[in-house]
């Protein structure tokens, strides 16, 4: 950083490195912004304890959201396997076996 400088900075101004009060105001300007960083950080350290749960979070949510596919899968295969005796029975109700169609065996 030190020979960035030199080269980009003080050599097309003429400026010796030797001017150690040059130095003295970077060092300073560079406290101050990290002193301004750090009553940032304090300030939204409420939404960082927020963003780093949620972030933290984010594996058990995929893995419940799994769980609950699967689940739906499983539990609507069922739901449609059971039914599809009474929808398929001609002896039953043509009003109920279309409504058990309509609710329960159509993608609509």
């Amino acid at each position: 950083l030190f020979t960035t400088v030199e080269t980009l900075v003080l050599e097309p101004l003429a400026l010796k490195t030797q001017n150690v009060s040059v130095w003295r105001v970077l060092r300073i300007a560079r406290l101050a912004r990290a002193l301004r960083v750090v009553r940032f950080m304090t300030f939204f350290q409420g939404l960082r304890v927020v963003i780093a749960t949620a972030y933290h979070s984010l594996d058990s949510l995929f893995w419940s959201l799994v769980a609950v596919f699967v689940l739906m899968v499983v539990f609507s295969t069922f739901l449609c396997q059971l039914l599809h005796d009474f929808v398929v029975d001609e002896t039953a109700d043509f009003a109920t076996r279309t409504w058990v169609n309509h609710v329960f065996g159509s993608g609509d």
